[in-house]
């Protein structure tokens, strides 16, 4: 897993300003299945990319 870190641009929108180094995931979290994609974008895209884990689960 990696931490996600965000920043804003300069108009104001949300975007990726870097990410921690890959660590692996804590046995204790608990990783639930993302909402389904379309048929057509999971095609392109091959499936999920993420998930978002709750902090309090990440010693």
């Amino acid at each position: 897993m990696v931490e996600v870190y965000w920043d804003q641009d300069d108009n104001g929108s949300l975007c990726i300003s870097g990410h921690s180094d890959e660590m692996p995931v804590p046995v204790n979290v608990e990783l639930r299945r993302p909402p389904s994609l379309s048929r057509r974008a999971s095609m392109r895209r091959g499936g999920p990319v993420g998930y978002v884990i709750d902090p309090n689960q990440v010693p």
